[in-house]
């Protein structure tokens, strides 16, 4: 009996040892005065990291592959971990490991603080998160970081990872949505894809004038997951030449639906040059008159204003603007 009390206890320390220490709901491993944690056994809801355990700080979630143990942080590889609702981390951490919070289905919040440095492989894979914020100080994401979560919609991501958008695991609309806000506001992304466009063969004017790359490019963009409004320049001249040849056909065959005006009466209606002033509170109006018209002939003056055009008078046949005269 004796020697089988040895043997258990010896057996618990060596399992204590690879799993590391305990302090609380922790598991931990400590490497040159820092923790890292490898292992959460709390309960689950708000979980609040700590910045320190036992005395140490902590810099890193993860690895999840210390050695004699494997699996996520927060989650076993054979069972989802449905408890943990969102993550709080705190500032000084600078890591978040393989598989941190994978499988995580219930985790829906988490916010990531100015320290962290790197993030990596599928570190939030298969979670309920829904918005995510990545701070400038992140330097690299590694691959499938945000694979499957499906109610992910709402992404702020630094500019410099756009290319890797797919590799992230963002798809569909999010990716679209991503690539197209890079597009806009950062000047940085748009040089960089000119350069890569242009190469060292040199494309410069493939995306005015080569149809078959601006196509290849837009299946590259909206991908397999549908279509996301982006025509070639083939596509969008065949659009606009059936829409006059659809115009033309309909006056044809229902002439009794529109009214038809000679050139001259058309002239007649046309806008001149308007007006713009400066109020005193420095916004800018529009200064006009408006006239009104039985016969397209003669004009009479309505109301001249100087705010939206409201108030158009219902019983004329026709109304236009004019200039308004200025003393």
């Amino acid at each position: 009996m004796r020697n089988l009390l040895l043997l258990a206890l010896l057996l618990a320390s060596a399992f204590q040892t690879a799993l590391g220490d305990v302090f609380g709901d922790w598991e931990y491993l400590v490497s040159n005065g820092e923790a890292t944690i490898v292992h959460y056994n709390g309960s689950g809801g708000v979980v609040v990291i700590p910045s320190e355990l036992n005395g140490y700080p902590v810099k890193k979630v993860g690895p999840t592959y210390p050695p004699d143990f494997s699996g996520p942080v927060f989650a076993s590889w054979t069972e989802k971990n449905t408890s943990i609702t969102s993550v709080s981390l705190p500032e000084g951490i600078t890591n978040i490991g393989d598989y941190a919070f994978a499988y995580c289905s219930n985790l829906s919040a988490v916010n990531i603080p100015s320290s962290v440095n790197a993030i990596a492989d599928l570190a939030f894979a298969e979670t309920g998160l829904t918005s995510i914020i990545i701070p400038e100080s992140v330097s690299y994401l590694g691959s499938s970081v945000f694979v499957r979560c499906t109610s992910l919609t709402n992404v702020t991501l630094p500019y410099r990872f756009t290319a890797q958008i797919g590799d992230l695991g963002f798809k569909g609309q999010l990716a679209t949505d991503l690539l197209v806000n890079a597009l806009i506001n950062s000047d940085a992304f748009v040089s960089a894809l000119a350069n890569k466009i242009n190469g060292a063969g040199g494309m410069t004017n493939d995306l005015a004038t080569n149809d078959t790359f601006v196509t290849a490019l837009a299946n590259k963009i909206k991908g397999t997951t549908g279509n996301y409004g982006i025509a070639t320049k083939s596509e969008l001249t065949s659009a606009l030449t059936q829409s006059r040849t659809d115009g033309i056909n309909s006056v044809i065959s229902n002439p009794n639906l529109w009214t038809l005006y000679t050139t001259n009466q058309i002239k007649a209606m046309v806008m001149g040059d308007l007006l713009l002033t400066r109020t005193n509170n420095g916004q800018m109006v529009l200064n006009y008159d408006i006239e009104q018209s039985d016969n397209l002939t003669t004009w009479v003056p309505y109301q001249a204003m100087a705010l939206p055009l409201t108030n158009l008078p219902t019983d004329k046949a026709f109304v236009r603007i004019k200039l308004k005269n200025q003393q």
